[in-house]
């Protein structure tokens, strides 16, 4: 009982002879917590956003075949079609066209285009698919068309039935703003239009940047993948969209 008692009184003395550097030890402890919280909800935040970019431009695909260069041959497109164990094949075209008087620090005037098959990415890629005037369905397919996410809107200053003013090295190139997209993340300044006009304007006949394929439930991705880096030439990269992902978190946790 005099042990407790004791005890109490040496507490005490020792917390009202310290109070103040015990309460900003605590102070300090709480502020940590807090911190790494924070951090722990940016981070995710983060990962959340740029895999929900990923999705909205992959779509339902479960591997993207690309090049090293570029670009490459179109004619890979259909011999991939033709592969065993493929559902839906979706061939794309990516251009990183300058908008002449437009620059910020970060983009430098440059909008990213994505020439689709709209047939195709409507079943594989639903997000990016241009949404044209009631009146005027079949602009997804109109050579002049262009489709743009809200943020692209908004930085270049136009709207439905504009016209913009586009440019690869010597190439300039005049497009309609037909419309805007299913979906777009905010803040992501992307365009779309018809491949094959894609492919004619920018002088890019005949030329892909990536094709999307879709497997059947039955086929085992592994070993799919496998077989397919065997039987692509070494100029081929063949990445599953899954794997982006987690890339990308790995990206986020090691900062």
């Amino acid at each position: 009982m005099k042990f407790n008692l004791l005890s109490q009184w040496l507490l005490q003395g020792q917390w009202h002879s310290h109070r103040l550097q015990i309460s900003m030890v605590m102070i300090a402890i709480a502020l940590g917590i807090a911190l790494g919280f924070s951090i722990q909800l940016i981070n995710s935040a983060a990962i959340h956003e740029f895999s929900s970019a990923i999705r909205s431009l992959s779509g339902q695909s479960d591997l993207q075949i690309r090049a090293i260069q570029p670009t490459f041959d179109e004619m890979l497109y259909p011999k991939l079609a033709q592969l065993e164990g493929v559902e839906l094949v979706s061939p794309v075209l990516e251009i990183q066209a300058a908008v002449p008087g437009q620059s910020d620090e970060t983009r430098n005037g440059v909008l990213r285009i994505l020439g689709i098959d709209v047939f195709r990415a409507m079943a594989m890629t639903p997000d990016i698919v241009g949404v044209p005037a009631a009146d005027r369905n079949f602009d997804t397919l109109a050579i002049d068309a262009i489709f743009l996410s809200p943020a692209a809107m908004e930085w270049l200053k136009v709207t439905q039935d504009d016209h913009l003013v586009l440019r690869l090295g010597t190439k300039t190139v005049t497009l309609r703003v037909a419309g805007g997209l299913v979906r777009s993340n905010p803040g992501q300044r992307l365009a779309v239009m018809d491949i094959g006009a894609a492919q004619w304007h920018f002088d890019h006949i005949g030329l892909l940047s990536r094709v999307d394929l879709k497997l059947k439930q039955s086929v085992n991705l592994k070993q799919f993948k496998t077989s397919l880096e065997k039987d692509l030439s070494s100029q081929y990269l063949v990445a599953e969209t899954i794997g982006q992902e987690r890339r990308i978190s790995l990206i986020f946790l090691r900062r």
